[in-house]
């Protein structure tokens, strides 16, 4: 699982993208993006209602296996064991063990059906609490006991919009807008840096299949922790691609691959570089 998953701070994320290859100007591809984008819609139009058919009752994730492959010699690097548990309908616990380190325990409580702590607890030695505020409705802060850091997230139509993150004595690190398609899916992601004497601004865009997501039972509250630019577990639809505009330059971040059950939840994931090469392989289980 990645660490993302626990992490609040997107800044620091952020600045973990490796450097793409695959090198063109925007403005040379303009009517390129635009024709991939007539293609997602045509290809979502025609498959719209196919995640839905013949699903009487949503699955719910159960057990997820994350493999991490070695760019070097392709050899697999880390295993991660992911097992969610549930209770009235609501993600409690999820348990994380790896091949290197001590079992991580997340704990999640709610109060009036919406989160209100998130405990990340490894062994007896670290214990990461986050806290959920509500300023209105359309607001969520996340801040955690152990960095000076603080997230909002803005809503609308109950969908995040904007995102703010500030560390130390609440100075400003970095903003987030989004931008969603008719389908739900987050269309483009501006990430505006102003942490250190720069600021930097990048976009990025995605394309979806019309698939069900593995984080559909998942409250959106619990899936803002894991608000990345390459982790968009928010939209509706599962993400086939990332591509990152830094300035005139138009980078492919990633692809990702999928096999699907019967009733269109992905079984397996895998992710690839700018040159595709193979970096991380997940398998899902559902009930």
């Amino acid at each position: 699982m990645k660490k993302s998953f626990l992490i609040i701070l997107v800044y620091f994320l952020l600045t973990t993208f490796c450097s793409c290859s695959r090198t063109t100007t925007i403005t040379e591809n303009v009517q390129e993006n635009n024709n991939d984008e007539e293609v997602e819609e045509k290809n979502e139009e025609e498959g719209e209602n196919e995640s839905s058919e013949g699903n009487d009752a949503d699955l719910v994730l159960r057990e997820r296996n994350i493999v991490r492959i070695k760019a070097s010699n392709g050899e697999e690097d880390i295993i991660n064991n992911c097992k969610y548990f549930y209770s009235d309908g609501k993600l409690r616990t999820v348990l994380l063990r790896n091949n290197e380190d001590e079992p991580i325990e997340t704990n999640i409580t709610y109060e009036d059906e919406r989160i209100d702590s998130l405990s990340y607890i490894n062994g007896a030695s670290r214990k990461i609490i986050f806290t959920y505020e509500y300023p209105s409705e359309n607001q969520i802060n996340i801040s955690s006991n152990t960095r000076a850091v603080l997230s909002e997230f803005y809503l609308q139509d109950n969908k995040p919009v904007k995102v703010k993150g500030y560390k130390d004595n609440l100075e400003l690190v970095f903003t987030m807008e989004l931008m969603y398609n008719r389908n739900d899916n987050v269309d483009s992601l501006i990430v505006i840096d102003t942490f250190g004497s720069q600021t930097i601004k990048k976009v990025f865009t995605h394309t979806y299949d019309n698939k069900n997501v593995f984080y559909e039972n998942f409250d959106l509250e619990y899936r803002l922790l894991n608000l990345t630019p390459e982790e968009l577990a928010i939209s509706k639809n599962n993400v086939l691609s990332t591509t990152v505009y830094d300035g005139e330059e138009r980078n492919l971040l990633e692809t990702i691959s999928y096999e699907y059950n019967s009733q269109g939840y992905p079984i397996l994931m895998e992710r690839f570089d700018s040159i595709n090469r193979l970096q991380q392989r997940n398998t899902f289980s559902y009930e």
